[in-house]
């Protein structure tokens, strides 16, 4: 139960920094401040950003289901399923579907 616990404080970490950037980036593209690399930041860390999000959540919702000081594997292989079938499609959509956006 102590790696859920750890897996959500550096996810958190995570997801805010890349989400800070991530607006960040937005804001600077929207007033033409140094475009062509925040569009490359912007672009680049879309994938991090849902991956870390998705990593918080499920790292949330496994120590919600589990009582303390277990690991129910009924809550953890769905939950690990999830996540993976999230970043397969995260990537094969973003090969399929490239942004085009200059």
């Amino acid at each position: 139960m102590e790696t859920i616990k750890n897996i959500q404080k550096v996810g958190i970490w995570f997801f805010a920094i890349l989400g800070g950037t991530y607006i960040l980036t937005g804001l600077m593209i929207l007033s033409d401040f140094y475009k062509t690399q925040t569009t490359i930041i912007h672009q680049t860390i879309q994938i991090p950003f849902i991956i870390s999000a998705l990593i918080y959540g499920i790292s949330q919702l496994v120590e919600g289901f589990t009582e303390p000081g277990q690991l129910n594997k009924k809550v953890l292989i769905p939950a690990g399923a999830t996540l993976g079938t999230f970043i397969i499609l995260i990537i094969v959509f973003e090969i399929i579907f490239p942004d085009l956006t200059p």
